[in-house]
């Protein structure tokens, strides 16, 4: 559990949560840690960023022998969202979306890889801050939902594909605020969007549309869906 400036690990055998790093009331003396994401890998290594009010910005990787995150030479760079793909070789890749591009960093050369936007270029990122990444296990494609739209990673190579969403609002890109596959229909996908409400993407099909819904989902920031199927959405009315 990640607080403000300190970090603690809860331990299930005791029912207790345990001082990892940082500074706290019993830490007085300790460099403040504040951790924003946390990302477990396949092979079972944690990684976290660590917040501009820590002792430096930077990814972090937990080591079992110290017990502590140890700060990974790569460059200073805030991060919102984490996820992990592997390459035809098996070797493991993390997707770093942060406030205006995304990296590509790879744990065994720790080489950082930034993504920029490119306007001329349909391939590039799209720009804005990464709200969520989402791996579709079938196609091994990774969405991304961003401030400036919907982005889809080619799993065949670094580049991207950029999905255009059509706006109430013509003068913003939709803002993607989560991505998720429905329960019940593995081909569905959902994607949430702050001016364009709902949005429904068939993988099958390859096809995206908007979702016209009784009451207006325009302006909601998450969705849930239930057991049966359903969709619940809390738009800003109510």
């Amino acid at each position: 559990m990640s607080l403000f400036r300190v970090l603690y690990r809860f331990d299930r055998a005791k029912g207790q949560f345990q001082y990892v790093q940082g500074h706290d009331p019993f830490h007085p003396n300790e460099v403040p840690f504040h951790s924003q994401r946390m990302l477990e890998t396949q092979s079972g290594d944690l990684y976290t960023f660590s917040h501009p009010l820590s002792f430096r910005l930077g990814l972090c990787r937990y080591d079992a022998v110290q017990q502590r995150f140890i700060l990974h030479p790569t460059p200073a760079v805030n991060v919102s969202t984490m996820t992990e793909e592997f390459e035809k070789n098996g070797s493991s890749i993390l997707w770093l979306g942060s406030f205006d591009r995304i990296f590509s960093y790879q744990p065994r050369t720790q080489e950082l890889t930034p993504f920029k936007n490119v306007p001329e270029d349909p391939a590039s990122y799209p720009g804005g801050r990464t709200n969520i990444f989402l791996k579709d296990t079938a196609t091994h494609i990774i969405w991304l939902g961003t401030t400036q739209g919907l982005a889809a990673k080619d799993p065949n190579a670094q580049k991207l594909y950029r999905r255009i969403i059509e706006s109430r609002d013509d003068s913003r890109l939709p803002m993607i605020q989560t991505v998720r596959q429905d329960i019940v229909q593995d081909d569905i996908y959902w994607a949430l969007t702050q001016q364009s409400g709902l949005i429904r993407w068939d993988r099958r099909q390859n096809t995206l549309e908007r979702l016209t819904a009784p009451q207006p989902t325009v302006g909601a920031y998450s969705f849930i869906q239930d057991r049966s199927g359903k969709l619940w959405v809390g738009p800003r009315m109510g």
